[in-house]
């Protein structure tokens, strides 16, 4: 779905403990490896956890960056998503969710966004488009721990509904908007049964003496007093 300025869409799960080092999560740029320069009209789509905080590239000047303070590369999984809410929106417009909660951010160099229109998408690292980028950010490096439930749209997204509720890999934090799908905790002891087939009760069963039957029985009629209905 990636196009010019058609809106874009997408979220995953993660987990790392790299909290040291700027990583690529998601990349589509041009397959070839051309990093496209800031007086050029199309864009590339890069993001990244830096030292644990989600940033965003579309142009060597332009990143938008999650005022959220909090290291997310902390050995727990969290969610990211992030949405384009209208055609060609601003950088400054992209919704930004974390754990199914809108962040704030900053950007630098705010633009219209339009992308590439001959590029490829790749998870964890600059992929196809890597000999151009490498070279554009050495310090940029491929991620490192673990993604799960990769999804991409062609729309924007309504977080609740796309996302959650939704389960966590095992293991997610109980922090995590999904925690409450999860059953509570199972019982610790099973109830014990006899598998003994010659157990036997404590005492016989008192069988009380068997009912009389008269001597003529009573027929009823085929239908009882008011039985049937009737159509009006």
């Amino acid at each position: 779905p990636f196009g010019a300025g058609e809106p874009i869409s997408f979220g995953c799960w993660f987990e790392t403990s790299e909290s040291t080092k700027k990583m690529v999560l998601l990349h589509y740029a041009n397959y070839w490896g051309k990093v496209v320069e800031n007086n050029i009209s199309k864009d590339y789509f890069s993001l990244a956890l830096d030292n644990g905080i989600p940033v965003i590239h579309t142009r060597p000047s332009t990143e938008l960056k999650s005022l959220n303070s909090q290291n997310l590369a902390d050995g727990q999984w969290h969610h990211i998503a992030i949405s384009m809410p209208r055609k060609s929106c601003l950088v400054s417009e992209l919704e930004v969710y974390i754990d199914g909660k809108m962040v704030e951010t900053i950007v630098d160099a705010d633009h219209h966004i339009f992308q590439t229109t001959s590029g490829r998408l790749n998870v964890g690292g600059f992929g196809y488009s890597n000999t151009g980028f490498e070279d554009k950010y050495p310090r940029v490096d491929p991620y490192i721990g673990k993604i799960d439930d990769f999804s991409l749209f062609a729309r924007p997204i309504n977080i609740d509904i796309d996302f959650f509720p939704s389960p966590a890999p095992s293991g997610s934090p109980s922090g995590s908007p999904s925690s409450s799908l999860f059953p509570s905790t199972l019982p610790t002891t099973i109830p014990s049964l006899s598998l003994n087939p010659t157990e036997t009760p404590s005492s016989s069963p008192t069988i009380s003496s068997a009912p009389t039957l008269s001597s003529q029985p009573t027929i009823l009629p085929s239908e009882p007093p008011g039985f049937g209905y009737s159509n009006t």
